[in-house]
């Protein structure tokens, strides 16, 4: 919901905001609200915009970037948190969108973010000696992702350069030099099937190791991705050993 506020919100503000709606010795009920000053949605988009694959405007996937399943997953994890969601929107003034979640009270959950720290250090050890010192080229438009494969690679000793569409990647590539490109294969303005092409086309690039991001690699998706030009696959959403064994993996092939 934030990557979304902030995506279509070219000048103002976006403002989140969490409260407690009831607490009990076992558990508590919050509310999460995400306002934006941006473009804003009409009742009759309104209607549908939870529903698969929807695009509140039929030129958001190209400007923009994305599928339209993302407000149907958060409704679908909202439900598994015992909550509900909605939005309040004006076209023009922007949009509110909100939910509540269910969370219970445990030990467990408390230690919830020291266990995942202890995963990725794990993890990255294995890693490092194969990965520490590498230039690596991140080509992803999702904040969300970026964050989390950046604290992955810098984990295990790479330096990392960010991209947020196939263009900026490009202009990062001749002006820098990359171990590898982790290159997301839906983006906005160019996506990364047509940047691969573009950077196999030149020679200076024709070697260098290019790795899908992809919650797709299967089937036509794959077959799409290999004619562009890319090497592999690392599936969305990471998972911290995968995401080392799959990247080491690859890399190490191709050495």
């Amino acid at each position: 919901l934030v990557s979304n506020a902030i995506k279509f919100t070219e000048h103002g503000r976006v403002t989140v905001h969490a409260s407690k709606l009831w607490e009990n010795e076992t558990g508590v009920l919050l509310r999460f609200e995400v306002s934006d000053t941006g473009l804003g949605i009409s009742d009759e988009q309104l209607q549908q915009l939870f529903s698969p694959f929807h695009q509140s405007d039929s030129s958001t996937s190209r400007k923009y970037g994305g599928t339209g399943l993302g407000l149907a997953i958060c409704r679908r994890l909202v439900l598994l948190f015992e909550g509900e969601i909605g939005v309040e929107s004006e076209p023009g003034r922007g949009s509110t969108f909100w939910f509540t979640a269910r969370f219970e009270k445990s030990a467990m959950a408390l230690a919830a973010p020291d266990v995942f720290n202890s995963r990725i250090l794990d993890a990255a050890a294995s890693a490092r000696a194969f990965l520490a010192g590498m230039h690596i080229l991140l080509a992803d438009d999702h904040t969300f992702n970026q964050q989390v494969a950046l604290e992955f690679l810098e984990s295990a000793g790479a330096t990392v350069s960010i991209a947020n569409n196939g263009e900026e990647a490009l202009a990062l590539l001749r002006r820098e030099t990359f171990d590898c490109v982790l290159m997301d294969v839906q983006m906005p303005h160019m996506d990364g099937l047509e940047a691969t092409r573009l950077i196999r086309q030149d020679p200076a690039f024709a070697n260098i190791p290019i790795i899908a991001l992809t919650a797709n690699a299967r089937g036509e998706d794959r077959e799409n991705c290999l004619a562009a030009g890319m090497d592999d696959f690392i599936g969305k959403p990471f998972k911290v050993e995968e995401f080392y064994a799959k990247l080491v993996a690859s890399l190490k092939s191709m050495v």
